[in-house]
């Protein structure tokens, strides 16, 4: 038999198989319950709208998961930093920021803001400072509203305990004119090394991305190299506010 024969009647049987195949799923189609049809189409469509709006949500300007919660901004990227314990690596964070003519925004706890009042005042000169809250109810949060307030200190942002309800909290918020503030993604600092921390900070921002990053000894060396990063990327290094401007113009 030639090799042409043989090719000729693999060929016809595959043909044929895959019109007995074709009429078998046409059988199964027809079995199918008309609810379990349905059910794969809804799917399928939840699927694909899943797709589309997750490419349309990296164009728009920001997302919010209610109405008062902001992850994201519009263009270039904000670098923030929580402080909640006395990092000794924070003044060398402020530093490298301040060589490298970038203004981080600082989440700062009301028990560190009052026990370190001159420290305070000296990074607001080229930083920002904004709440870091630890409440979990209207009462714990207008406690700390007015502890920070009465340092001077503005409220106009605010970012929730890890443990808070963003949304339960943003209702409490908005009573008293704050923005709740998540991040966008975390560098994660205080669990990798510095070449991670570049790595991430650099390699994974996006247009209008809030960075959070902790203040470790980590972070303080990584942190000059990751700007440069940044900017070989193309993003502008802004402060939140400047990040949020527009949206909240």
């Amino acid at each position: 038999m030639s090799k042409r024969g043989v090719s000729g009647n693999h060929a016809g049987d595959t043909k044929n198989k895959a019109f007995g195949a074709g009429r078998f799923f046409d059988e199964k189609r027809e079995k199918m319950p008309a609810l379990h049809r349905y059910s794969l189409l809804i799917f399928a469509l939840l699927c694909f709208a899943y797709l589309v709006s997750g490419s349309a949500a990296m164009e728009v300007s920001f997302f919010d998961l209610s109405g008062n919660v902001v992850y994201r901004g519009q263009s270039g990227v904000a670098l923030v930093c929580p402080v909640r314990w006395d990092a000794k690596s924070l003044d060398g964070i402020v530093k490298s920021a301040e060589q490298e003519g970038v203004s981080i925004t600082f989440f700062v706890s009301p028990d560190w803001a009052e026990k370190n009042a001159e420290r305070v005042q000296r990074i607001r000169e080229k930083h920002e400072i904004y709440l870091l809250g630890s409440a979990l109810t209207r009462e714990g949060l207008e406690t700390e509203r007015q502890r920070f307030e009465s340092l001077g200190l503005s409220t106009a942002f605010y970012m929730p305990a890890d443990d808070a309800d963003a949304n339960t909290i943003a209702r409490y918020a908005d009573e008293y004119g704050m923005r709740v503030v998540l991040s966008s993604f975390d560098v994660l600092s205080r669990s990798s090394n510095s070449k991670d921390a570049v790595e991430r900070m650099s390699g994974d921002a996006f247009e209008g991305a809030i960075v959070r990053f902790e203040p470790t000894a980590i972070m303080e060396r990584a942190l000059p190299e990751a700007i440069e990063g940044l900017r070989e990327r193309g993003f502008e290094v802004r402060s939140l506010t400047d990040l949020l401007g527009d949206t909240f113009s």
